[in-house]
């Protein structure tokens, strides 16, 4: 039987009222359907996600009673605190998940730009770069929603937030650098001026690695925030790494866009190096060679998300945490004995 399967049974048995309350243990389900501890453990994460079931620790899963008189059903507030993260394919993959998972649970999507309307009727509310909303924004959302707000790659205290562990990415990128020869390194930057960002600990996690190896050699190359979309500033660090820091044979950027238009004019001046980039874009895998990036996990990030929001509405207090991101190797880093 499969996870798929042996869900729809568990959903048909208690939108039936066959299962109330207590739902039978894990060794009662296996033998009842024939079937192993993870399908049943999948099956019934699948329920959690939909706000079906909860759990309580030491005592078993009961159902939510509820989210079956339909008391959760309404709408689920997304707010961005700034516009251009709406492009962010992150966040998109992430809310495209949501949306469809949120929906089995009788619950509905709504953007909002303006706090100043009514926030009564939402349900839930889910902010995006809360690091860049007007003070009094974000306390009219505290004020209005009190415990029912999920902040999303951002941290405030007594908040709940659920973010991609950037630190771990910055991490990963180092070590990967690292582990194919290279110990003179640049690191090109973004959005460092701007306080309270998750960019923050995406360079810490490097710099950590880079302190925990004394062989390791960092320039860094910041670029602010009023100028991150100025065309020529990746030509211009490429610039400084071609005049002015001949040992350096790799190099770190905090998005594939800025690895890629650095790799261009490197290339295009004779300079090959190895190179990293943030976020796996779609065209990463097009590039000549294709481009090591650093993933983050969209779709595990949306089912906490999922499972989070439900928890909210039903008054209870989930944790904050974090998502681990995946290194996705090619061939933009190489060996430092290859390097021309």
């Amino acid at each position: 039987m499969t996870v798929q399967e042996l869900h729809d049974i568990f959903l048909k048995g208690i939108r039936s009222g066959e299962f109330r309350g207590r739902l039978p243990s894990s060794a009662e389900m296996k033998r009842r359907y024939g079937t192993g501890h993870n399908t049943v453990h999948l099956a019934i994460d699948r329920l959690k996600m939909q706000g079906l079931v909860y759990g309580r620790q030491g005592k078993g899963v009961f159902v939510n009673e509820q989210a079956l008189a339909g008391v959760k059903k309404g709408v689920v507030m997304v707010y961005f605190g700034l516009e251009s993260n709406m492009n962010i394919p992150l966040y998109l993959k992430l809310l495209t998940l949501l949306k469809a998972e949120l929906q089995k649970s009788g619950l509905t999507l709504e953007f909002v730009s303006d706090l100043s309307a009514g926030l009564k009727k939402y349900q839930a509310a889910i902010v995006f770069g809360a690091n860049m909303m007007r003070e009094e924004d974000l306390m009219t959302l505290k004020y209005a929603m009190s415990d029912r707000v999920l902040l999303i790659n951002h941290k405030m205290p007594g908040m709940v937030s659920l973010s991609s562990d950037n630190a771990c990415g910055g991490r990963l990128a180092a070590e990967e650098l690292y582990r194919f020869g290279h110990r003179r390194i640049a690191v090109v930057t973004r959005f460092l001026d701007l306080p309270r960002n998750f960019f923050h600990e995406r360079h810490q996690g490097f710099m950590d690695f880079a302190a925990e190896h004394p062989d390791m050699s960092v320039q860094e190359y910041h670029i602010p925030s009023e100028i991150a979309s100025k065309s020529g500033i990746c030509a211009d660090i490429a610039g400084k790494i071609l005049h002015e820091q001949p040992e350096i044979t790799a190099l770190f950027a905090f998005t594939d866009w800025y690895a890629f238009q650095l790799l261009q004019v490197l290339k295009r001046a004779g300079r090959t190096i190895s190179a990293v980039g943030y976020d796996n874009s779609e065209f990463a895998s097009l590039l000549d060679p294709p481009l090591t990036s650093v993933e983050e996990d969209a779709a595990e990030l949306g089912h906490a998300v999922c499972r989070t929001v439900n928890d909210l509405i039903a008054g209870k207090k989930p944790v904050s945490r974090e998502v681990k991101p995946h290194l996705i190797e090619r061939q933009s880093v190489f060996s430092i004995q290859d390097i021309k």
